[in-house]
């Protein structure tokens, strides 16, 4: 309202400063000629009699001033739209961010993150072009009721044409704003096409290297650049005809304007050329509708998309509620009682009446071929994903919304993709944690590890990883992940994959790590080689979603039909 106020209060004094034009032309003008013709009678008889009896010198001056009180109007008024423009776009960017990351697990796995980091990223700067334009489009529609007004004090009839001609304008340009709106959904397709390119090569670029296909992505983004250079230059084509025939209009519509003042309705000589002044004061502020009408059209597929995103992760949001409950120290075991799930968009169940149940403070191995549901065991287990059916049962408690977020703070989770940020190895084992200290790095080093090879460094602590630990082996990034995990000091260990990508020897080092957590943590790993699971306490089997055989390791391997049997004769 703020910002309202001052556009039209600005504008209101343009519209003075054009009035007083009036009396000054009028003064500087032929002999004869009266500044108040068109006002005979009423207010403005009266205010423009007192401004002819006023000097030269005294009209100037009060032109001026209103034009100085007009400039600091629309500096207050830029500096406001300027702070309310970047608090609605940091305000919806906040507001995206908090609606993804509180989504659940199952629907954010079906989003690229490419697209999700190009919504928060590229397509807020879309959003805040387009808002600027709606803004000024305001502005602009503001001042020419103005400028309408100040005609319709001077001649009805003059303002009746004006905003006739502006109207029709505005109306023969529609064709050319729909374009706009073409464009600008075929511009946000690309866009986040071309995000997807450059983020798959910039994650993949060792790899995209060492097979020599860099020249695919950059035909890839090759072929997306010469879309949109070509879908823009079939826009500009339309949109500088539209400017060709409003130039056109315009001119004819200036001197029509100028024909009916000075001939059928012999307007005095002031008022003709204030009025022609107005004109064309006006003529532009059309052009500057259309173009922010045009622009904003452009942005608004942006805006939609990001508005669309927010929606949809706001209907998926995690279930949550007021006050969680602690989950209380594990002291027994963790039971999977006929737990289901099943992917949305799926027909059939990736987990099927699973149940099993895993012992605390010992390491299980979870194991199976590909697709059997191991990873979405551990999903289900850390309460990422709600069970379709059945319970998990922790100490004889119900995983629930009301506890699912307590039980996550006790879970440590190391993936095959190690995690790791630009920073010294410090900031990576803290990763924002301001509690640890420099002897429970070293100690959790020390349990992954890790301490020998960080030792050996330069720099100890303080060496920089490089982007995504590159400049660490394989197998130090996760031993560094592994003692982060362990910093948290989680009650349950869940490593899924995670050293499936290293070398005989890295993977005995990480065994060895696991193994001297016994007795101290919960650990579950999920793994395919025998070696990788042979220190397992107990042991889980896996098929087409189904619970194969479950028992301990030593029990299980002596069977000679059992599946893990068969796995570890396949190995030897």
């Amino acid at each position: 309202m703020v910002i309202l106020a001052l556009a039209t209060f600005s504008s209101l004094t343009e519209g003075v400063s054009l009035l007083l034009l009036i009396p000054i032309i009028s003064v500087l003008g032929p002999q004869g000629e009266s500044a108040v013709a068109g006002f005979s009678s009423g207010m403005f008889a009266t205010v423009f009699d007192a401004a002819q009896s006023l000097p030269l010198e005294g009209i100037l001056a009060g032109f001026v001033a209103i034009i100085a009180l007009r400039a600091m109007l629309t500096r207050w008024k830029d500096i406001q739209v300027n702070a309310l423009m970047h608090d609605y776009v940091h305000g919806l960017q906040s507001s995206l961010f908090a609606s993804v990351a509180g989504a659940r697990w199952s629907y954010l796995a079906t989003i690229r993150g490419a697209d999700i980091s190009h919504a928060l990223l590229a397509e807020v700067e879309r959003v805040h072009r387009a808002l600027a334009q709606l803004i000024f489009l305001i502005q602009t529609l503001i001042v020419l009721a103005v400028y309408s007004l100040v005609a319709l004090v001077v001649s009805p009839a003059m303002a009746l044409f004006g905003v006739t001609l502006g109207v029709v304008i505005l109306g023969a340009m529609t064709p050319i704003r729909r374009a706009a709106r073409v464009f600008g959904e075929a511009l946000s397709d690309r866009r986040v096409e071309q995000y997807r390119i450059v983020s798959e090569f910039v994650t993949g670029l060792k790899a995209a290297k060492a097979v020599n296909s860099e020249p695919l992505y950059f035909d890839l983004l090759r072929k997306s650049l010469l879309w949109i250079r070509k879908d823009t230059i079939t826009f500009m084509r339309i949109h500088t005809l539209g400017g060709v025939i409003f130039q056109v209009a315009a001119a004819s519509g200036l001197a029509t304007f100028a024909y009916l003042a000075l001939g059928p309705l012999g307007l005095d000589y002031g008022s003709t050329i204030a009025l022609i002044l107005l004109f064309i004061r006006a003529a532009p502020q059309i052009t500057s509708v259309q173009g922010s009408w045009q622009d904003l059209n452009a942005s608004i597929p942006a805006a939609t998309a990001m508005y669309r995103l927010r929606s949809d992760a706001i209907k998926n949001q995690e279930a949550m509620v007021r006050e969680q409950k602690q989950i209380p120290q594990l002291k027994s075991n963790i039971e999977f009682r006929k737990v289901s799930y099943t992917y949305p968009g799926n027909s059939s169940p990736t987990l099927n009446d699973v149940e099993f149940v895993l012992p605390v403070n010992e390491v299980t191995a979870i194991i199976g071929p590909s697709g059997s549901g191991k990873t979405t065991v551990a999903d289900v287990l850390m309460g990422l994903l709600e069970p379709t059916s059945g319970t998990i049962l922790l100490d004889g408690i119900e995983l629930t919304a009301e506890n699912r977020r307590f039980w996550r703070d006790s879970i440590s989770y190391v993936s095959q993709d190690s995690f790791l940020i630009h920073d010294t190895l410090a900031a990576n084992l803290a990763f924002g944690r301001s509690d640890i200290t420099e002897g429970d790095m070293w100690a959790a080093l020390r349990t992954a590890s890790a301490d020998g090879f960080v030792s050996a460094l330069e720099r100890g602590l303080q060496t920089v990883v490089g982007d995504r630990g590159l400049r660490l082996s394989g197998g130090e990034r996760q031993r560094i992940t592994l003692a982060r995990a362990l910093l948290r000091k989680p009650q349950l260990l869940i490593l899924d994959e995670a050293t499936s990508a290293l070398d005989w020897e890295n993977q005995a080092i990480i065994a060895k790590a696991i193994n001297d957590l016994r007795g101290k943590v919960t650990v579950v790993t999920i793994a395919h080689r025998p070696s990788l699971i042979s220190f397992a306490d107990w042991v889980v089997a896996l098929r087409d979603g189904r619970v194969l055989e479950t028992g301990s390791y030593a029990q299980i391997a002596s069977s000679p039909d059992s599946y893990l049997a068969n796995v570890i004769s396949s190995e030897g």
